[in-house]
């Protein structure tokens, strides 16, 4: 029994991690050029919804994760708008994105799949291809040395990172604080919302109410603890899916914990971890600092 539990843990650490490293790959490069998108858990519910729905409705689940990319682009738009061009608080901005994200996947999911089928129609999952890996984790994984050599090793990388650190200096030698912090931020809210699908037709094939059970914070305390480097994200995705797929496995084999004790273990580790971080962690200094030009 022991040795089932361990295969399943090594061979659901992966899947269960998935969704965290790609939404906070995206987040990173937010980060970096200064935008704190904390809409990320609401925009990721929107986006399983919407995959799930267009899946349904269209009959194809490519297309569904094609419309789970636009409605994060979407919801990326409305973001940047607020925090970027009005400079407004990124904090507000993102606790109202995150609550619209909830109240609405759950009002449309009752509106267009419950009332309409009667049941929880399934969607289907995407399928794997090599070694029976889904190609979303392919992608999570191959997002991290791309996005190390677009930082470190590209002039717009620099560039991002310089709007991040000091935007009115990157202002000053002709580099566009807007566009970029938009590029960026849209960036981020596509693979927020390309998260999602990878929980509603990567995984599950379903989609339920709040299904993404706070992983877009999970990814952004990836994120800090990763002292926003793209390597150690790797690492710490890794981390909580383990976390979620031991949380898994005292569920399935009757392990003798409350089930309301196991729902708390990511948000435990997450605050021990960001504990430890928060003594090493070097932010971004622009981060959350809007930039307004003055004319």
């Amino acid at each position: 029994m022991v040795l089932d539990i361990l295969g399943y843990i090594l061979s659901t650490t992966l899947d269960y991690s998935t969704p965290i490293l790609i939404a906070a790959m995206g987040e990173l490069i937010g980060q970096r050029s200064g935008v704190l998108n904390l809409g990320i858990e609401g925009t990721m519910l929107m986006g399983a919804f919407m995959s799930y729905f267009a899946s349904i409705y269209l009959g194809n689940l490519y297309l569904g994760v094609f419309v789970g990319i636009l409605i994060g682009i979407g919801l990326g738009m409305i973001i940047g708008t607020s925090n970027i061009v009005l400079g407004r608080s990124q904090i507000v901005t993102g606790i109202g994105m995150n609550m619209m994200g909830i109240g609405l996947s759950s009002f449309l999911f009752v509106k267009t799949i419950t009332d309409v089928f009667g049941k929880v129609p399934p969607a289907g999952t995407i399928p794997a291809i090599f070694f029976g890996v889904s190609p979303f984790t392919f992608l999570a994984v191959a997002l991290v040395p791309t996005i190390w050599f677009f930082l470190y090793r590209t002039t717009v990388g620099l560039k991002v990172r310089a709007v991040g650190e000091n935007p009115e200096a990157a202002d000053v030698a002709g580099i566009s604080v807007l566009k970029t912090r938009f590029s960026c931020l849209l960036f981020a809210t596509a693979l927020a919302g390309l998260a999602g699908s990878s929980l509603a037709i990567g995984t599950t094939g379903l989609f339920t109410h709040n299904m993404t059970a706070a992983r877009g914070f999970i990814a952004i305390s990836v994120v800090i603890l990763s002292n926003w480097s793209p390597q150690k994200c790797l690492f710490g995705a890794l981390l909580f899916g383990l976390v979620y797929s031991i949380q898994a496995v005292f569920q399935a084999y009757g392990v003798p914990v409350p089930w309301q004790v196991t729902l708390t273990f990511p948000y435990i580790v997450a605050i021990i971890a960001l504990l430890v971080a928060s003594r090493r962690a070097q932010a971004p200094a622009a981060l959350m600092i809007p930039f307004l030009r003055k004319r």
